[in-house]
């Protein structure tokens, strides 16, 4: 989110907005570093999961819709501050945004991995064990 934001108030305080800079760079860089703290989160989760599957799934569901609700609310900051022209506002928008971002596709990343495969490969035992 740090990135996130540092990226917004350099890009913001620049005075040539069409030229990209090291704000733009920043901003690439926290959105990048935040999928891969996913995938780390949703793999760390993959290993509990295997001790304790019910309190994982609930944490990936949370983590999946206050990510969702976080890039929410950081659009609608950010739009206001569209309007207002108010540097801090779009600075926490983005901010908002990109920590949302992070947190939901952990959540999405721990849902698919722990769940969604061992669905798959119960699937395919299920298959393998039929006769044709």
């Amino acid at each position: 989110m740090a990135l996130s934001a540092g990226g917004a108030w350099l890009r913001l305080t620049d005075g040539d907005w069409r030229r990209p800079g090291l704000g733009v760079l920043l901003t690439i860089l926290a959105s990048a570093l935040g999928v891969v703290a996913a995938a780390v989160k949703a793999r760390a989760s993959a290993i509990l999961m295997v001790f304790s599957p019910r309190p994982v799934r609930a944490i990936a569901i949370v983590s999946l819709i206050a990510g969702l609700l976080a890039m929410l609310l950081g659009c609608v900051i950010a739009s206001g501050a569209a309007r207002d022209d108010r540097l801090w506002r779009n600075v926490i928008g983005e901010a908002a945004i990109g920590g949302g971002l992070s947190l939901g596709l952990a959540g999405f990343f721990t849902l698919f991995w722990a769940f969604g495969l061992d669905y798959l490969g119960e699937r395919i035992e299920d298959r393998a064990g039929e006769e044709w």
